[in-house]
């Protein structure tokens, strides 16, 4: 919360529960196509505010946080499940198994398949 810049403690503390309403819109709904205009609504913040002072307190941005709770799911699935990658794709929130992929290969430095058969 003191990574909050306003002058009034009350402010940051506001603005602090506010940017947590909106951390917990993306725990309960990672798996949605949540917008940032959603979240923004949720926080009853304008989305650059959120992006902003969400990036204060968190360290990433609304996005990047879904993207890592997204893989974080993902290799969960990989390693408890037989599905197939489209399926965890789907399941996890990402509309494009191409973009999955390319997102899980650039944080893990491993495809989706590799991760699988390395983790067992």
């Amino acid at each position: 919360m003191n990574k909050i810049t306003s002058l009034r403690a009350s402010t940051r503390e506001e603005l602090y529960r506010r940017v947590s309403i909106a951390n917990e819109v993306i725990l309960d709904h990672f798996r949605d196509p949540v917008s940032l205009e959603q979240l923004s609504k949720a926080a009853m913040l304008s989305v650059n505010h959120l992006i902003r002072n969400y990036k204060l307190v968190y360290g990433v941005t609304p996005h990047q946080h879904m993207i890592f709770l997204r893989l974080l799911e993902a290799e969960r699935l990989l390693q408890k499940s037989a599905l197939p990658v489209s399926e965890i794709c789907s399941r996890i929130g990402f509309e494009s198994l191409g973009s999955f992929i390319t997102i899980f290969h650039r944080v893990k430095g491993v495809s989706p398949q590799q991760f699988r058969k390395q983790s067992k």
